[in-house]
């Protein structure tokens, strides 16, 4: 397995949370790193304003088909990270429209402007929420029930990589993430938004907090998807990428609290639960070991501390 130095690489999604810590890891591995951005000017990602004399930034849109396939022509990337996305927190269907612009049309936009350029690999991240109700732990080889406009948009995404790969040849590699956390992450998800409540001494009101989920610190995920672009058997996969284990949210939210000394009172079940959101949420990464080599690094712990520690030297920034 080669390195990434001197490899032009094209980053969708690279101003987002886990997109930007791609890029710093690219950047470090000496990567010809090119981004595809709506906006030449990087503002508010205090990972990415120290890597602007680094990056190649391109204007353009996923869902302008003209844009990208310009941008695809001038780069000519070896490898393409695609994480742009619509990320819908609600899981509404009221958003279901701007899922299907950007994550459907959006996805197939960069295959069709691929198609001409002979690129080593094309890794799409996806989401374990496909896995919907399915019995827990998620396997690759279980029949996929997503169950938003987010996860089925994810979802219709990858069948496009799929057909691609058989029809253009574009060796596609599909990444299926657990929740991923880490610094500079927007406050709407679970664990920004305690620490920041427990910061700032505020309420912190949640759901009952039963739920389970599988919790990846953002360092493991980024060490994931760098592998897979350059692990030749990863090729036309399906691959889950987490923790491989179940943690309830509650004890999420008390280890963090317990972390930073606080004596915040959670408010749980002053937030509705979703009818159709699955109450286990965790992977198998068995298959990510074997092909790619990996397993995560950080335990909860460790990544917890790391996080809290970026967020109190950060926070107003």
């Amino acid at each position: 397995m080669g390195g990434l130095e001197e490899t032009v690489v094209l980053v969708t999604g690279a101003t987002g949370f886990i997109g930007s810590h791609l890029v710093k890891r690219l950047v470090g591995e000496g990567a010809e790193v090119n981004i595809i951005s709506r906006s030449k000017e990087i503002r508010g990602n205090l990972l990415l304003k120290n890597l602007k004399t680094e990056i190649r930034i391109h204007k353009a849109d996923l869902r302008e088909y003209a844009s990208i396939k310009e941008c695809v022509n001038n780069v000519e990337p070896e490898k393409v990270f695609h994480l742009g996305a619509f990320v819908d927190l609600k899981r509404d269907f009221q958003t279901a429209n701007e899922c299907v612009q950007t994550n459907i049309q959006g996805t197939l936009n960069i295959l069709h402007a691929l198609r001409d350029i002979s690129c080593s690999s094309f890794i799409h991240i996806g989401t374990y929420e496909v896995y919907g109700f399915n019995p827990v732990p998620f396997r690759e080889d279980q029949p996929i029930d997503p169950l938003s406009p987010y996860s089925i948009s994810k979802a219709c995404s990858e069948f496009f990589c799929r057909f691609a790969n058989k029809i253009y040849n574009i060796p596609t590699v599909l990444l299926r993430l657990s929740n991923v956390y880490g610094p500079n992450q927007k406050s709407e998800r679970l664990i920004p938004h305690v620490i920041k409540c427990a910061i700032k001494n505020m309420k912190i009101k949640l759901t009952e907090g039963n739920q389970t989920r599988d919790f990846l610190y953002v360092e493991d995920a980024v060490s994931a998807i760098v592998k897979s672009s350059l692990a030749e058997k990863a090729i036309s996969e399906v691959i889950n990428i987490g923790s491989g284990k179940e943690y309830k949210v509650r004890d999420v939210v008390q280890k963090i609290l317990d972390l930073m000394g606080s004596s915040i009172a959670p408010r749980y079940g002053e937030l509705k639960h979703r009818a159709y959101e699955p109450e286990r949420l965790y992977c198998d990464i068995t298959k990510a070991k074997g092909i790619l080599k990996w397993s995560p690094r950080y335990d909860l712990e460790e990544g917890l501390r790391k996080t809290i520690h970026w967020y109190e030297e950060n926070m107003g920034r």
